[in-house]
């Protein structure tokens, strides 16, 4: 049996770039309850793909931004966006994972 990944997000740093975004906005955008936003952001529960998507479109970047996992990936593509230059967010691109950088499973990853 496969082992159980464990999916980290970016949802805080999003809302804070989405002029501070509180969880109540994004829950009603994503057509949830803030609950359950304050429990995917917290780590205690992974939202469904089509809750992922959602969440990764209210904030118009791929859902890679938003979530990735901490299992062996694969490295993180040196890439920059518009949104991580105007904010100077540190890209992480060298498979690390600590408490200020996260690893992406094949997509990119903001770190404030």
């Amino acid at each position: 049996m496969a082992e159980k990944l464990h999916i980290t997000n970016n949802i805080r740093t999003l809302r804070f770039f989405a002029e501070e975004m509180t969880q109540q906005q994004l829950a009603e955008k994503a057509g949830v309850s803030r609950q359950t936003i304050l429990a995917i952001e917290a780590g205690k529960y992974s939202p469904s793909l089509e809750l992922a998507f959602r969440i990764a479109n209210v904030f118009h970047v791929p859902i890679g931004e938003v979530f990735a996992c901490k299992e062996t990936c694969g490295p993180v593509p040196e890439v920059a966006n518009d949104k991580t230059k105007k904010h100077g967010v540190d890209i992480t691109t060298d498979g690390l994972l600590t408490d200020d950088k996260r690893t992406l499973c094949g997509e990119l990853m903001i770190v404030a």
